[in-house]
């Protein structure tokens, strides 16, 4: 009589599993290996994001997309191709992030402190940016690796204040906020 009812019992605590991963669910994507999106990838995400590996070869396009607020942490700094920021409450960095193309503001600013300047959004090389305004903008710390001129889209709150940079040599690293 036991075994006869025993699928029921896995069942339910089946069940209960299910409902408590649906409840509690994940806050944020964690990387904790070695991860790289390819040329093709088109990658979106919609929660926070832990980077404690190797994540800095990265191509293709990688986009924050969210109502809320996002955070960008963990002891390694991702480093992306292509950025693209959807985050009507910030996107808030609490350790740099570099893009070495193109990094589109769409919605919302990407936040960083402005006590640290080792948290802050960097452009690498090449990288540019498009879409800067007074709602969309860097508010904390931007950078800027192995670059002579650059005009960082740069603000405080709600208004822009973009700062120029123009070097006579290349500058391994320079920071703005």
């Amino acid at each position: 009589m036991i075994e006869k009812y025993q699928h029921i019992k896995y069942y339910v605590f089946g069940l209960a599993l299910i409902l408590t991963n649906i409840v509690l669910g994940q806050d944020a994507v964690q990387n904790f290996g070695n991860l790289q999106f390819h040329n093709t990838a088109s990658v979106g995400f919609h929660m926070d994001l832990v980077n404690n590996g190797t994540f800095n070869q990265n191509l293709g396009l990688t986009g924050f997309y969210s109502s809320n607020q996002l955070t960008v942490s963990g002891t390694s700094s991702p480093v992306f191709n292509d950025v693209e920021i959807v985050t009507e409450n910030g996107l808030v960095l609490d350790t740099w992030m570099g893009i070495t193309n193109n990094a589109n503001f769409i919605v919302g600013d990407v936040i960083t402190s402005k006590t640290n300047s080792d948290t802050y959004f960097n452009f690498i090389d090449s990288a540019f940016y498009t879409g800067s305004g007074n709602e969309t903008h860097v508010n904390g710390y931007a950078g800027a690796t192995n670059k002579e001129l650059i005009t960082f889209p740069v603000g405080n709150g709600q208004r822009i204040r973009h700062l120029t940079l123009t070097s006579s040599a290349i500058n391994d690293l320079a920071k703005c906020a």
